[in-house]
């Protein structure tokens, strides 16, 4: 930590422990050999010559032989003691010039004190040196500024930092202080130097008292210590590193304990301060994304991911960073696999959602039947920033009836997709792609339809806690085998969706219109029923309203919770028409225009054990009312349905 010997102190020793100083000359500050008729007549102008040759023992047996000759003489004491310190003979050095101070004629105390605290700094006593070289600057005004500069080297190296800093205030305000700039200069580095290692290991300790006061309980009492740590580290201009050291130990505290704006405070500020830590950065955008400050979040999340967190570090930011997104920003990139296993109970076989056709079902009466369903979906999303993001997806639906005579509904459905989004400041355009292949019956698995989409959406951020979208999908929908051809058309949704979300609360509220355009059956009624004759149309193609409404949060810990009510009001283009031949040729006409009303709702819970993988529970159920309720074909029916679910985010 400190210099030996600094260039400033041997240029004092040089200068004070050469130069001739006695009761008959006094001349402290030159080490040139003076040439005036009073050091000519000098009895130890010999020594002196001596010692200048680099002969100190002869100097010094001069000097002895003149103290023979006048006992207790203060100018031989004192050349006696230059000769013994140039010598290294520190110890008979100090003993001379202690006897010089008692003699009858003692040198000036100016030079005596100088030259005595060169003595102590070579013996390492630097607090007995800096006491001299004060005393030298006090007693020898012409020697003041390179004494208190050596004063301040003295007190460096004896580890006072503060006295050393102020021999150097006292130099720097010296009207010679030119003449010593570069030693100033070194001694202030050190000083410096030696300021920072030392409140650094001030701040190291204060970091190990708080991290162990926390371990233990005491948060109160790490909170108390790293306060004082950082105000000192303030106070006394502590590097931007530990000071940020001490803010994220403190912003840390406050978080664990849920008091994200005060943590914040102190997170953020510790980013600042060491901009290039990642860890530092990470935890600044969760106090910011705890307290829904949603850009902050997203800058400090950057940051820390381009930084090369750490990898499981890495995958947790990616998903806050996605939360803070809308769209296919809002996805985590990488691949997730799910799968999901139930069983329900269907008052009335009914194909729903996206598969088959949400308006076919059993125009034979009534198929009560037990079913079960599995599926399974891969979804890869990969972001370049928030400027473009792209989606690929695979996903294998079916549901089987227990029911032989329901095999027909059985179904199952195959799906690959591919889904593109940009975003330019707070707009977002979509296209996306889909294929899809049907296969019904578990026991025909007759290829049934294939369905192919065009999906465009637009989006608009109005800020963090809201955003609207609105999406088209326009699909074609192709028979695989002549018997299907009147599930042939064309469908059309158009849906508007306000997203809003909270903290970890998501909601959707939606409204969607549907067209679909496909055929019309007709039924042989003495075909499935002996006691009926008559035939019977069906239309299949309608127009329908729906909303939703949509929600996830969490409410205890990590467990998940997802709910979801919808309302559809749905339309059919034509009649329901049946035609009974009666006696006489006569024939009997009815028409029904069919109209449903239909409630959804489903509960979800999640869970996630481990890092990668959610189980959740899940449970949906469907309500149609219609106004078509024949003995032979009624449109009624409720389906339950309860299932696990398996999530692997990668």
């Amino acid at each position: 930590m400190s210099r030996t010997r600094g260039p400033s102190l041997t240029l004092a020793i040089v200068l004070a422990l050469v130069g001739p100083d006695s009761a008959w000359s006094q001349v402290p500050t030159s080490a040139q050999e003076d040439t005036t008729p009073q050091a000519a007549l000098d009895p130890l102008d010999g020594a002196r010559r001596l010692m200048k040759a680099g002969d100190f023992d002869g100097a010094a047996f001069r000097a002895i032989a003149m103290l023979d000759a006048r006992p207790g003489d203060g100018a031989a004491l004192f050349v006696l003691g230059m000769a013994r310190f140039r010598a290294t003979r520190y110890e008979e050095a100090l003993r001379a010039f202690a006897a010089a101070k008692q003699s009858q004629n003692p040198p000036s105390k100016g030079s005596l004190f100088f030259n005595e605290a060169a003595t102590y700094y070579a013996l390492e006593r630097y607090v007995d040196a800096e006491q001299a070289f004060v005393m030298a600057a006090k007693f020898a005004p012409e020697l003041s500024t390179l004494a208190l500069l050596n004063a301040g080297q003295a007190a460096f190296d004896a580890q006072t930092i503060p006295r050393a800093k102020q021999h150097l205030a006292e130099v720097q305000q010296a009207p010679d202080r030119d003449a010593f700039k570069e030693d100033v200069e070194e001694l202030q580095q050190d000083i410096d130097e030696a300021a920072t290692l030392e409140l650094k290991i001030h701040i190291d300790a204060a970091l190990d008292g708080g991290s162990r006061a926390t371990r233990e309980g005491k948060t109160h009492e790490a909170i108390a210590l790293y306060q004082k740590a950082l105000a000192e580290a303030e106070a006394r201009g502590a590097t931007a590193v530990d000071r940020a050291e001490l803010e994220f130990a403190l912003g840390l505290i406050y978080y664990r304990q849920r008091n994200f704006e005060v943590a914040r405070f102190h997170l953020n500020r510790a980013a600042l301060l060491s901009e290039d830590d990642p860890d530092f950065h990470y935890q600044a955008a969760m106090a910011n994304y705890r307290l829904d400050r949603a850009d902050e979040a997203r800058i400090h999340l950057d940051r820390a991911l381009n930084l090369k967190i750490d990898p499981e570090t890495a995958a947790l930011a990616q998903t806050y960073r996605a939360a803070l997104g809308w769209g296919l920003s809002a996805q985590n990139t990488g691949l997730v696999l799910q799968a999901q296993a139930g069983s329900g109970y269907d008052s009335n076989v009914l194909l729903m959602g996206g598969l088959r056709s949400d308006v076919v079902n059993a125009e034979y009466g009534d198929k009560e039947s037990f079913f079960f369903t599995t599926s399974a979906e891969a979804v890869y999303t990969h972001k370049w920033r928030d400027a473009f993001s792209l989606q690929g997806s695979y996903a294998l639906d079916q549901i089987a009836y227990s029911n032989p005579d329901a095999d027909d509904f059985s179904l199952q459905v195959h799906n690959a997709s591919l889904l593109s989004e940009t975003v330019t400041g707070a707009f977002h355009a979509g296209l996306g792609l889909s294929g899809e292949y049907q296969i019904a019956g578990i026991e025909t698995f007759a290829p049934f339809l294939s369905v192919f989409s065009l999906m465009p959406s637009i989006g608009l951020e109005e800020g963090h806690f809201t955003s609207t979208w609105l999406e088209l999908r326009m699909a074609r929908k192709n028979a695989l085998d002549p018997d299907f051809d009147l599930y042939e058309g064309t469908r059309r949704d158009l849906r508007l969706t306000q997203r809003f979300r909270y903290r970890s609360a998501r909601a959707n509220v939606s409204l969607r219109s549907r067209r679909e355009n496909i055929g019309t059956r007709e039924l042989d009624l003495g075909a499935v029923r002996q006691n009926l004759t008559g035939i019977y149309t069906v239309p299949y193609s309608y127009h329908s309203n729906a909303a939703t409404i949509s929600g996830t949060t969490t409410p205890w810990g990590q467990l998940r919770l997802s709910v979801e009510l919808s309302f559809e009001r749905i339309a059919y283009q034509g009649d329901n028409v049946l035609r009974v031949s009666g006696p006489f040729g006569r024939s009997t006409e009815m028409r029904l225009r069919r109209k449903d009303n239909r409630f959804a709702t489903a509960v979800s819970f999640a869970y996630p054990v481990g890092d990668y993988v959610d189980l959740g529970l899940r449970y949906d159920y469907v309500h149609n009312g219609s106004t078509v309720e024949f003995a032979f074909d009624d449109k009624n029916f409720e389906k339950h349905t309860v299932g696990l679910e398996l999530s692997i985010d990668y």
